[in-house]
């Protein structure tokens, strides 16, 4: 996931300027994100472009959930029913006695969306009258993400700084 997710952001339009960014930074970047650290070389709010903060959020919601409970969900969404090679995999990978258990992991993905939709429906409140609806959305959809999976990056300027 870093290997492919650095690889994107190093696109050019991935980039607000749409120059190639510095693979070293966009590798930082990627791993930062699939290990929820929220640190970057470069500001996220002024230096990705839309395809590359969807990157980083789609990255940050795969290391929050992990790997393989990102795999049930597309495979969820996908509405195909899972085969029994993969379903032990899974089960393996998540540390799961039984197989039936994957049911569980099924019901946390659906509790973590959820909790996921409300923060951005509550975010998008107050965000809606300063930021108008589209970029309003986006921004609530991707802070209520990062928050979620306590990432830290943010696309409002220095943060902390």
């Amino acid at each position: 996931m870093i290997i492919i997710g650095s690889i994107l952001l190093s696109l050019p339009f991935a980039d607000k300027a749409e120059q190639a960014t510095n693979y070293s930074d966009a590798l930082f970047t990627a791993t930062s994100a699939v290990c929820v650290t929220g640190l970057s070389t470069v500001t996220t709010a002024t230096h990705w472009s839309f395809f590359g903060q969807l990157i980083i959020m789609i990255l940050v919601e795969t290391g929050g959930l992990g790997f393989m409970t990102f795999a049930v969900m597309l495979s969820n969404f996908a509405h195909q029913r899972m085969t029994l090679g993969a379903r032990m995999l899974t089960g393996e990978a998540l540390n799961l006695n039984h197989p039936s258990q994957l049911r569980i992991v099924q019901l946390i993905i659906r509790l973590s969306l959820i909790i996921q939709l409300i923060g951005a429906i509550l975010l998008f409140i107050v965000l809606k009258p300063r930021l108008g609806i589209g970029k309003g959305i986006w921004y609530s959809i991707f802070h209520s993400v990062t928050a979620y999976c306590n990432a830290g990056f943010d696309l409002f300027g220095p943060s902390l700084e």
